[in-house]
């Protein structure tokens, strides 16, 4: 309904914001060709409008779409041109966006050195807990993943801090495997009683 009356109406940047939306509805509840296909009409849309915070946000949410959807490269290509726009800009929010989506590319891609250089400046807490495990550092590493757990409360979450969770949960089960490997052996079953 939302999108028809936009339409009527001859609201583009709303029709756009709608679609954006819905783009990201569909993105978390894992429909990726209904999420390629609503991001991709707003995309369009602002294009022709020259909003460039608006496309910078469409971008962005392409590139988390595409890096749940496990296409890395894809999911790179829109950080880093959302990340163009927004320093020509200065919007650090946007920045810092653009930044963590790229470390979590370079995470997942196994290029530790690389993530660990761009999110040592955000605040993408769980990456950087990871990103310190994988270098050796445990104790960093717990640090940082103890405040992504204190950090994200409440009903609702934006599914674009899984990254954080899923790299936070990471941590915490190496970490206790770590532990447990160095924990003295339990006694035999049996030889306390007997």
């Amino acid at each position: 309904q939302a999108l028809g009356s936009c339409r009527q109406l001859g609201e583009y940047a709303q029709l756009a914001f709608t679609l954006l939306a819905v783009g990201i509805h569909d993105a978390a509840s894992a429909r990726w060709a209904a999420a390629r296909d609503n991001l991709s009409r707003a995309r369009e849309i602002v294009h022709g409008l020259k909003d460039r915070r608006l496309w910078e946000d469409v971008v962005s949410h392409r590139g988390h779409l595409e890096f749940y959807a496990g296409d890395f490269a894809a999911s790179l290509e829109c950080y880093q041109a959302a990340l163009e726009s927004a320093e020509a800009r200065a919007d650090k929010q946007m920045i810092n966006r653009c930044q963590s989506g790229i470390a979590a590319v370079n995470l997942a891609s196994n290029r530790t050195a690389e993530a660990h250089a761009i999110l040592k400046e955000t605040n993408s807490y769980g990456q950087l807990a990871l990103c310190l495990l994988r270098m050796g550092d445990e104790e960093g590493a717990l640090g940082y993943a103890l405040k992504v757990k204190d950090r994200f409360k409440g009903p609702r979450t934006k599914y674009y801090v899984l990254k954080a969770f899923a790299s936070t949960a990471e941590v915490f089960l190496r970490l206790l495997e770590r532990g447990l490997e160095h924990a003295p052996a339990p006694p035999a079953r049996g030889s306390v009683f007997s």
